[in-house]
């Protein structure tokens, strides 16, 4: 199933759907999971250009940046709004620490925070954002504090938890295929390197 969701994954991203007015009506990637989008037919491909010089093949699209950008926006937003529920209602706790981990927040200072909070949590300890900042090992005058308070600051509440958590696995889910897609495509180039310098090398 991964192999045919990448493989759609990189055939719908060159599409003019996702390429059009810079990438603006990209998927969500919740939906475009549980929408099971990548069984999606494509519009008829444009006739085939010329092939352009070695130098514009290796240049990254700027549509490709700009869904690079999208999708790493809503992660971001993804965790902030998973941290920010588990310290404004620690009753979402436990779920949070079922369907995540912390290998999930790409953002080092995101990873810290869901960590102590995880601790804390394993331990029986209270959770509120002081005593996180305390685990963390911050005090008032700490980074620490600004960032705990503008996770809290930005989700502003904690009934929309199951969305963040949800949105959170599908975006990490869709950066891990298109991150695996990169490293097929580079290895998939290493074979046919090394396939054209046995046949057309010096030899010995």
């Amino acid at each position: 199933m991964a192999s045919v969701i990448l493989a759609a994954l990189e055939r719908q991203k060159c599409s003019d759907r996702w390429q059009r007015d810079g990438g603006q009506y990209i998927p969500d990637p919740t939906t475009w999971l549980n929408g099971r989008r990548w069984e999606d037919e494509l519009f008829p491909a444009e006739p085939e250009r010329p092939t352009p010089p070695d130098d514009a093949r290796r240049a990254v699209p700027v549509s490709e940046i700009k869904q690079d950008a999208i999708l790493s926006q809503r992660l971001l937003d993804a965790q902030v709004g998973v941290l920010g529920s588990m310290l404004i209602d620690p009753d979402t706790v436990p779920e949070v620490l079922s369907r995540v981990r912390d290998a999930d927040f790409a953002e080092e200072k995101y990873r810290l925070v869901f960590q102590a909070i995880q601790a804390r949590f394993r331990a029986g300890q209270a959770i509120d954002p002081i005593l996180v900042r305390e685990t963390l090992g911050g005090g008032v005058d700490s980074p620490w504090t600004s960032i705990l308070q503008g996770l809290m600051d930005v989700t502003t509440t904690a009934a929309h938890v199951d969305d963040y958590v949800d949105a959170l696995r599908a975006s990490v889910t869709l950066s891990n295929l298109r991150t695996l897609g990169t490293q097929l495509a580079e290895a998939d180039r290493l074979r046919t390197l090394r396939h054209c310098w046995t046949r057309c090398g010096p030899s010995r």
